[in-house]
């Protein structure tokens, strides 16, 4: 595996109005149309409550039936943490981190939560003219 970032997809490059064919053009990215994320059954109440409130944004983000499990553990993950706040305690840091990973890998925070989704821009600002 390459050490630095990861490469994004084209289609995140289009509708940020990045995409530059000389540099992208021999990458393949594989859209697989899929269903909506399923609630697994052995989620708890405070866990479906948090799936419920982040199911539409992770829809929007692209995710699909094969992320239910993750997006499940995210829930739980994300309930937990909950729970500590409440009772006045702190969840453990290496629950915050990842609970904070999994809202990136999901598109519900960071900067590529932020991305224009839809249609990109038709006009670059910075484009010679």
């Amino acid at each position: 595996m390459k050490r630095g970032r990861k490469p994004e997809p084209a289609s995140t490059k289009v509708a940020r109005g990045t995409y530059r064919r000389d540099r992208d053009a021999d990458k393949l990215q594989l859209i697989v149309p899929d269903s909506p994320p399923m609630m697994p059954e052995y989620l708890d109440a405070a866990a479906e409550i948090v799936w419920q409130e982040e199911i539409g944004r992770v829809m929007e983000a692209g995710a699909g039936e094969m992320d239910s499990s993750e997006f499940a553990a995210y829930c739980s993950l994300e309930a937990s943490c909950r729970k500590s706040f409440l009772e006045g305690d702190c969840p453990p840091i290496t629950a915050l981190a990842e609970a904070r990973k999994k809202r990136e890998l999901f598109g519900l925070a960071g900067p590529k939560s932020r991305i224009l989704r839809g249609e990109a821009k038709k006009k670059n600002p910075f484009a010679k003219i």
